[in-house]
């Protein structure tokens, strides 16, 4: 009987197989590190490009700088700084290099977003930012001003006694006030917006102003911006020197596009739509007029309309910062026949109060706006910069909309609004009451007076070297 044979057949078992996979896993593990790891072959080639690109940078500005000092011993009137930026556009294209002067014989230039320090030699590093690393929107600064301002009687008010009814406003860093005057110090500030290019940081106050100021008439709507502008800047801002060098802070108030800014495009949208049916923002009121009185810097204003004439040519609008004041003396209305009984006195009973009568009738257009609280809460964006776990939308209207504690505030913006209805118009300044945004009428077209008492609500804006940590990890202002 023939016996047979098993062929035996060779091949790969399971557990080889297992092995060889995950043998093959390990391998390509180590390929996929070595090519994209912190020290792969990718990693270190983007490095390289970048050392290359930084380099040729370098030397660009180098050779830009030295281009530059070339045509300043040919033309002693040539500005440096432009003088060089234009060299480096050259290079980069328009717009994207900009050269600052320090005014120390250095420069600070940027270019494609990357900022360079250059010293008197014209030698090039990358920039080391100013600004506290672990400084955001939202930060509570200790900052310490003193200063004092006269809140003036002839400005804020048409018909307060100049000099008796005048207020002196103090801020102190330390002790107390003078006897009798207002006592305006404020130390608690948080970051309002931070500039990383130029390293400029915004404070806007904690809170308001512990005492409020009176704004009233057609005066108080003349001089509010130029007021509450220079009020802040005297008692906020000033100079401080560090390490050799003076730096200057610059106060202002909180004005409408600080909010604006600051809100969704929904939530403007929606505010712009407020408006009666005389008109809704933006947009004008075409029918005369029979109360046509006017505060005299309305007709310094763009857009406005004044006996059929439009103003088109001004740069002044609602927040612009205000140069010059408005005197009671710079117009004495005179009276015009056919306007109403309480209009009709003589110039010397109501003249010299900062507001004038159209000869045929003013058209204005509609630039006042309000909404509620709840409306509020809701209306503003996240800041840039934020995210979810260390701020959302409600840190701008904690910023802008309350004192810092989550009660709502109440307090002066530094703008002006213009209220229209079928019968007159009415001039009012802008301002939060109670987390509403509620600007106050001082003014209205049939020669009608108001006023208002509201706290200042000031702005800083400060170079970010002065802000730094204390021995309590706190941020100070020094």
């Amino acid at each position: 009987m023939r016996k047979h044979k098993m062929n035996k057949t060779s091949g790969i078992t399971l557990i080889a197989l297992v092995v060889t996979i995950i043998v093959l896993l390990l391998l390509a593990g180590i390929s996929i590190q070595m090519l994209t790891g912190d020290n792969g072959v990718l990693t270190r080639a983007g490095q390289a490009k970048n050392m290359t690109d930084e380099a040729q940078i370098i030397e660009n500005i180098k050779l830009a700088y030295n281009n530059s000092q070339i045509g300043r011993y040919t033309n002693s009137n040539e500005n440096f700084a432009s003088t060089m930026q234009a060299e480096l556009e050259k290079t980069y294209g328009t717009g994207n290099a900009t050269v600052t002067d320090n005014g120390d014989g250095t420069l600070t230039i940027t270019v494609n977003g990357k900022i360079y320090d250059i010293d008197g030699d014209g030698n090039a590093k990358n920039h080391i930012s100013k600004i506290p690393t672990d400084l955001k929107i939202g930060s509570t600064v200790t900052y310490k001003p003193s200063g004092t301002f006269t809140w003036e009687a002839e400005l804020c008010s048409s018909t307060k006694t100049p000099i008796d009814d005048d207020v002196i406003l103090q801020t102190v860093s330390s002790g107390s006030v003078t006897s009798g005057n207002a006592d305006m110090s404020i130390t608690s500030w948080k970051v309002l917006s931070i500039d990383e290019e130029n390293e400029k940081v915004e404070l806007i106050s904690t809170s308001p102003s512990p005492h409020s100021v009176y704004l009233g008439e057609a005066q108080g709507y003349n001089n509010a911006v130029y007021l509450l502008n220079n009020a802040c800047d005297k008692l906020y801002g000033g100079t401080i020197t560090k390490g050799g060098v003076q730096y200057t802070i610059e106060g202002r108030n909180l004005n409408i596009k600080d909010i604006e800014d600051r809100m969704t495009t929904t939530a403007l949208s929606t505010a712009h739509s407020y408006g009666t049916n005389s008109a809704t923002y933006g947009h004008q009121y075409t029918s005369a007029h029979t109360n046509r009185c006017y505060p005299l810097i309305y007709e310094q204003e763009y857009n406005s309309v004044i006996n059929g004439n439009t103003n088109t040519s001004s740069t002044l609008d609602v927040w612009t910062k205000q140069i010059t004041p408005i005197h009671r003396t710079d117009s004495v209305l005179e009276p015009q026949a056919g306007v109403a009984d309480s209009i009709t006195k003589s110039a010397t009973a109501y003249g010299s109060q900062g507001f004038i009568q159209a000869n045929t009738n003013i058209q204005p257009y509609q630039t006042y706006w309000y909404k509620d609280n709840s409306f509020m809460k809701t209306a503003f964006k996240a800041p840039k910069g934020l995210n979810e776990t260390d701020g959302d939308e409600n840190t701008n209207y904690n910023l802008l909309m309350t004192n810092g504690s989550g009660i709502t505030a109440v307090y002066w913006l530094a703008s002006r609004n213009v209220d229209i209805s079928m019968t007159n118009s009415g001039f009012s300044v802008g301002g939060s009451n109670g987390g509403n945004y509620s600007p106050c009428t001082l003014f209205a077209s049939e020669y009608a007076n108001y006023s208002g008492n509201r706290p200042l609500r000031p702005v800083v804006s400060l170079n970010a070297e002065l802000i730094s940590k204390n021995e309590s990890n706190e941020f100070v202002v020094e």
